[in-house]
């Protein structure tokens, strides 16, 4: 079995990890031979990451309660309490802004300290970075799913892999994309009703990887499937 990575694989795991790793990197400055420039990034890194992925949380909330309130005014009763409106407002002050791929520069710092003939386990249990040193890019990963005949529906498939637990599927039936589910299980039936009777469609199907209730990556390959009637 694979050793786990050095890096968590959820968003919020990752600034905690972030900002353990970004405070005890100066104590080894020294030892690895790190500019004071390079951990001054670093810090910057972890200071930025986490204020994106908090503003991130915020605007999701402030998002659902506005449609909410959105949905009241266009459609709600005469006489109830008007609809609650937070203020578009933030608690952090946003940071220097940094270049994009923060785990890409932390990543080539942590394999430069582990190729390090002063690097020991007890260093890399210390630092956060014992693990393996696998890094995701989240911007490529992509499920594979399969798509089988259950009882004459659909029921479409996925490996849970790449430490990702939920997926959000997608079908189109001649109208566009549209949501078929998000969910943890491992398979889904469609339980669309067959085309009208004598009569065939094509439904395809893809999906992808759900991340702190975010997409992330890539939509999987496309698979199409032929539905008939039950008479066709």
């Amino acid at each position: 079995m694979p050793a786990q990575s050095y890096l968590p694989s959820d968003l919020v795991s990752q600034v905690v990890w972030l900002n353990y790793f970004s405070a005890r990197l100066p104590s080894y400055q020294a030892t690895f031979g790190l500019s004071g420039t390079k951990i001054d990034d670093i810090q910057m890194d972890a200071r930025y990451f986490a204020w994106i992925v908090s503003t991130t949380s915020q605007l999701k909330t402030l998002t659902a309660a506005y449609v909410s309130a959105r949905n009241q005014y266009g459609f709600g009763q005469k006489g109830v309490k008007d609809p609650y409106l937070p203020l578009l407002t933030f608690h952090t002050p946003r940071p220097p802004s940094v270049p994009p791929g923060i785990f890409r520069r932390v990543h080539r710092i942590v394999t430069d300290i582990k190729a390090h003939p002063l690097y020991t386990e007890s260093i890399g249990k210390n630092l956060g970075i014992h693990g393996s040193n696998d890094l995701r890019d989240l911007t490529t990963v992509k499920p594979e799913i399969v798509v089988f005949w259950n009882h004459g529906q659909p029921e479409i498939s996925w490996k849970k892999s790449d430490g990702f637990d939920v997926i959000e599927l997608e079908v189109n039936r001649g109208t566009g994309w549209g949501l078929l589910s998000i969910t943890t299980a491992a398979s889904i039936i469609d339980t669309q009703p067959a085309p009208p009777s004598g009569t065939s469609a094509p439904w395809q199907y893809r999906a992808c990887y759900i991340l702190a209730g975010d997409r992330v990556g890539q939509f999987s390959q496309v698979i199409a499937v032929t539905m008939k009637s039950s008479e066709a």
